[in-house]
């Protein structure tokens, strides 16, 4: 069998009218070259946390305090101390804030009620009311769950939906048939109003008959963790598996993910099998995950969704589209919960050291360019060091001399040179936001090239470079894509594109309307690229898989015509004009 679950304790952070105690900072995970990580200790058995919009952390203790963590610092005292049933794996286990926090200020608490009077203990949740960093007010209780048997498998964690409705994960209390019976919320994804009645709409919802109205998705052995991704409600669930598998699935209204009868990969009808799944040779349980939409880890991790093992001490990144996986941390003491900061930064929580952690772009470390003037495998023609780890390059004409040079975007900020070489930046401007895929092009013919962005599905694009508001807003592709652009007519002005798991859409002005062209080419998780690689005076696509530029001299579905091998896995690439030839060549930031 496994390890309990019992260490699945979450660490957290501070805020505080009242003292702010500033713990010494404990290192707890090994991360990459060009990453760094900082921790805050002094929590005892964390299991969850929580950001507000305030820029504060709740963080749950099994013992049953709710601690708050504000500007590095935890609050010394609890917001609120619940008595709680701590044996095995019960306790203080979730934590959530509402839609609206602090307006709407209430916090919301999965725990277990010890029992009494030969009662046996329970699960519940229910909120209380913030004022500032303590609670005031007293428990409002919104669920109690049935009685418990064993110790283990509790689940416990809660997010509010896009729809303003709070999910609730709720483990199969150490026996398999509960998952698959309606009729009781253990072993389920509840969906449940504020105050804690059946959402409307879920799917087994019979009103006085024997299902349980609550339940949203069944068959689930512990989801100790799951995460709404933010930009359009999607949900996965992190499933605890037994002695083979760990699972991530895809939420769906009604899914049966198959426990007691199924583990892991699975063919069998009427089962919604796991979007990805990992055997025990590599951990124990999966006990964190959240969906990572911003750039604040840089290209590579972009909009993955990153999940943490309790025994295996890692932390990994998971490419939705194509299902492959690459590590982030590892050497991390029982991790139990993730989440994306506001900051752009991962934080996690160690149950094991009792520190919540902070992983981000070391930016005192330089990003590297390698640049080759054509599209083809060999050395550099010239390397330089520009800005940042975590910066965001491209390359354009900024000063229309006809050769493309560096330009960076960093949450929100430009950084143009005028010569491909190290130096400061000859031109500083804001525009855009953080989280925003910068572009840059001939907007208009007129012969320079300037600064745009792209944010769920809209091109926000300017004809000068400096701050200000965009010069032409249009709404092209869906959330989620990747822009691309260029200068596909061979007109003298670039219009933009999309790359959308696998396929590229294009439009021949930048206007919104649909397509001009649509192909299939590359595959879900490369990263498309653009230029001129013949000379022709069109733009063509092509796309970079770590290590290798494959690219077409027609916008069209087909193979490679150019095969360049170039550049490392973890670089990221971009193209450029770099010797005012007038073709285009390739170029990877490290």
């Amino acid at each position: 069998m496994r390890r309990p679950l019992a260490l699945l304790v979450l660490a957290a952070f501070a805020t505080s009218l009242v003292t702010v105690v500033a713990a010494p900072p404990a290192s707890a995970a090994t991360v990459p070259p060009g990453f760094t990580e900082s921790t805050i200790g002094g929590l005892t058995l964390p299991t969850a946390m929580a950001f507000t919009p305030d820029n504060r952390i709740f963080v749950a203790e099994q013992g049953g305090a709710l601690r708050v963590l504000r500007n590095g610092g935890l609050v010394s005292q609890p917001f609120v101390s619940l008595n709680v049933d701590s044996a095995g794996e019960r306790g203080l286990l979730g934590v959530t804030v509402a839609p609206g926090f602090p307006s709407v200020n209430r916090v919301y608490v999965y725990y277990t009620v010890p029992g009494s009077g030969g009662a046996s203990p329970h699960n519940r949740v229910s909120w209380f009311a913030a004022n500032g960093d303590v609670s005031s007010g007293p428990e409002h209780v919104i669920i109690d769950l049935p009685n418990l048997g064993p110790t283990n498998h509790n689940g416990g964690a809660l997010h509010f939906g896009n729809d303003g409705n709070l999910f609730i994960g709720v483990g199969e209390n150490g026996t398999g048939s509960n998952a698959q019976n309606l009729a009781t919320p253990l072993g389920k994804l509840l969906r449940v109003t504020p105050d804690g009645a059946p959402a409307p709409g879920n799917p087994f919802a019979d009103g006085p008959g024997g299902n349980d109205d609550r339940v949203w998705a069944y068959g689930l052995r512990n989801p100790f963790t799951f995460a709404v991704r933010p930009s359009d409600g999607q949900i996965f669930i992190d499933d605890v598996g037994e002695n083979t598998w760990e699972e991530i699935d895809v939420g769906v209204a009604g899914a049966n993910y198959g426990w007691p009868q199924t583990e892991g990969p699975t063919t069998q009808p009427g089962i919604n099998g796991p979007l990805y799944a990992y055997k025990h040779d590599q951990g124990c349980a999966i006990t964190g995950g959240t969906f990572f939409e911003s750039q604040g880890l840089g290209p590579a991790y972009a909009n993955r969704y990153l999940f943490s093992d309790l025994c295996g001490g890692w932390i990994r990144a998971l490419n939705i589209a194509d299902g492959s996986v690459i590590q982030l941390a590892s050497g991390i003491d029982s991790p139990v919960d993730l989440a994306a900061g506001p900051d752009g930064a991962l934080w996690y929580l160690a149950h094991g050291s009792g520190v919540v952690g902070r992983i981000a772009v070391d930016n005192t470390s330089p990003r590297t360019f390698f640049i080759r003037n054509s599209p083809s495998s060999g050395t550099a023609d010239a390397t330089f060091t520009f800005g940042e780890q975590g910066d965001v390059p491209l390359f354009c004409d900024w000063d229309g001399n006809g050769t493309d040079t560096v330009g960076l975007f960093r949450n929100g900020t430009w950084f143009l040179r005028n010569t491909n070489s190290t130096g400061p930046a000859e031109a500083t401007f804001t525009f855009g936001d953080p989280g925003d895929m910068p572009v840059c092009g001939d907007w208009n013919g007129g012969g320079k090239d300037s600064v745009g962005v792209y944010r769920n599905g809209v091109f926000y694009l300017k004809n000068t470079n400096h701050t200000g508001v965009a010069d032409r807003v249009i709404g092209f592709g869906d959330p989620g894509d990747r822009p691309v652009v260029g200068d596909w007519d061979g007109n003298g002005t670039d219009t933009v594109g999309v790359f959308r798991s696998g396929v590229f859409f294009l439009r021949n002005r930048n206007t919104t309307g649909p397509a001009d062209l649509t192909f299939g080419y590359g595959n879900a998780g490369d990263t498309p690229v653009a230029g001129d690689w013949n000379g022709d005076g069109k733009t063509t696509i092509g796309v970079w898989r770590p290590g290798v530029f494959l690219l077409r001299n027609t916008n069209s579905t087909g193979t490679a015509q150019i095969v360049a091998g170039y550049g490392d896995a973890g670089d990221v690439p971009a193209t450029g004009n770099f010797d005012g030839a007038g073709g285009t060549g390739i170029a990877v930031a490290r």
